[in-house]
């Protein structure tokens, strides 16, 4: 074999070359060793078809190895080693069916949107009622059989016409979904909400259950049939919501800017240092709520606020610990959420709805705290336990809600799905500024309340 000086000009090779004779056989003992030891050279002449087959089904390994990565570690956090090492591939092998990391990303994404668009055709054509359309897709997309699709929360970190269609197809998916709620709608079947918002929400909170089950455990089979329970935690609560017995709509009593306000004496040199550490972090979580943590550049953060690349770095190490102190924020903000509702002597029901509508607030905000997104792995273990000690406290809110006779669903998971409703606000909030960030919560706590359905159908809880 020619030794290529770089692997660039290598994998330029094997596009222009892939059928030329003096390498077809090394480069097919490279991909299909398995071919080699059975048949005699003469018969790779033959079936096509088998071939065309297997190579689909290798490519598609990678991308289901791709998806699970690019959820737990980030788009960025991707190593193309990584998968080959999973999949005992040579990297010339791998090179065969991607041509980089970004391109495994791109491929991986459009799998995902292929995928969705799929699956929404299929419960249409399978199910004339749009409620049962909506269970069934909720029902394809964590079903333990299915490999995982990589969440579409990075899609900034591809080149511009890539992440222009991506986008595109992405808000056709909103389209889709909304159209069906409308059909609801005009079937009396659903209540009178914005279709679009609660699209949005469902979208988010199946990506979300993607994405936690992952974090919560290194064994996939384990996270294969904790996100199959969840079908019905999701199916009920965006049908449902809480069911709850309160009739009357719910009114939240915190402003998130006033919990979040800050003073700062300009005139005070440390103050004025703290201020402008405050600006970026806040300039920097809004870009990576929006564009992902590996779509937000240094350079896009700078501009955010009129700075340059070099005073970033001047109060903060490199991107790593930038995103470190913003997820750092975050934390306290979420924390601060729970404890000022707990100690307003608010009853059970209202500090579950407080803290949801607070964190609505704050993700439309124009100032959001960092949003939990793919790369969670690569948090600190200290910041899954906080996270799990802020679950443990709502799950007792709705423990004591269920007993005190407030609400009917005793499902605990809902704590953990409902998250997925605002984490992926600023997703969309850029292309919809209409809404407030108070009326956006206002929406999103009554879907959680009370569900979609405008009669309470004979879905019903599983027992537990």
């Amino acid at each position: 074999m020619v030794n290529y000086a770089t692997q660039a000009f290598f994998d330029k090779w094997v596009c222009q070359h892939i059928k030329a004779h003096c390498f077809l056989e090394s480069l097919i003992s490279d991909c299909y060793p398995e071919l080699m030891t059975q048949a005699p050279r003469k018969q790779f002449d033959g079936n096509a078809t088998g071939r065309s087959s297997r190579r689909s089904s290798k490519r598609d390994a990678i991308l289901d190895v791709g998806a699970r990565l690019m959820n737990d570690e980030g788009a960025g956090g991707v190593r193309l080693s990584d998968i080959a090492d999973q999949l005992g591939l040579s990297r010339n092998a791998l090179y065969y069916y991607v041509k980089d990391r970004a391109d495994l990303v791109r491929q991986c994404y459009i799998r995902s949107c292929e995928t969705i668009e799929s699956d929404l055709k299929a419960v249409v054509a399978a199910q004339p009622e749009p409620r049962e359309q909506i269970a069934l897709f909720i029902a394809q997309t964590l079903q333990s059989d299915r490999p995982q699709r990589a969440v579409l929360a990075d899609i900034d970190i591809l080149e511009q016409p890539y992440c222009e269609q991506l986008q595109s197809r992405c808000d056709t998916h909103v389209v889709d979904l909304s159209n069906i709620l409308k059909a609801g709608q005009a079937k009396g079947v659903f209540k009178g909400f914005d279709p679009e918002i609660a699209s949005y929400a469902l979208l988010g909170m199946m990506s979300w259950s993607l994405l936690w089950t992952n974090w919560l455990t290194d064994n996939e089979d384990t996270a294969r049939t904790k996100r199959q329970e969840l079908i019905v935690t999701i199916q009920n609560l965006f049908f449902h919501g809480l069911r709850s017995r309160d009739g009357e709509d719910f009114v939240c009593k915190f402003d998130y800017a006033s919990l979040t306000h800050q003073n700062y004496n300009v005139f005070d040199r440390s103050d004025a240092n703290l201020l402008r550490q405050s600006q970026l972090i806040a300039a920097a979580s809004l870009l990576f709520n929006r564009r992902g943590l590996d779509g937000a550049s240094i350079e896009a953060i700078a501009e955010a606020v009129g700075a340059s690349k070099g005073a970033i770095y001047h109060h903060f190490q490199d991107k790593a610990d930038l995103v470190e102190r913003c997820y750092e924020r975050a934390f306290k903000q979420y924390e601060m959420i729970i404890d000022r509702t707990e100690a307003s002597g608010a009853g059970p029901l209202d500090i579950l709805l407080s803290v949801l509508h607070l964190n609505c607030q704050a993700q439309a905000n124009s100032a959001p705290p960092l949003a939990l997104q793919p790369g969670l792995t690569r948090l600190p273990k200290h910041y899954l336990d906080r996270s799990n000690t802020i679950t443990s406290k709502m799950r007792a809110a709705l423990e004591s809600a269920v007993k005190t006779g407030s609400i009917e669903n005793d499902d605990p998971e809902i704590v953990s799905v409902s998250a997925g409703a605002f984490f992926w606000i600023q997703k969309w909030r850029q292309n919809h500024p209409k809404p407030s960030p108070m009326e956006i919560a206002d929406q999103m706590t009554t879907l959680i309340k009370s569900g979609i359905c405008a009669v309470d159908t004979d879905m019903r809880m599983p027992s537990r």
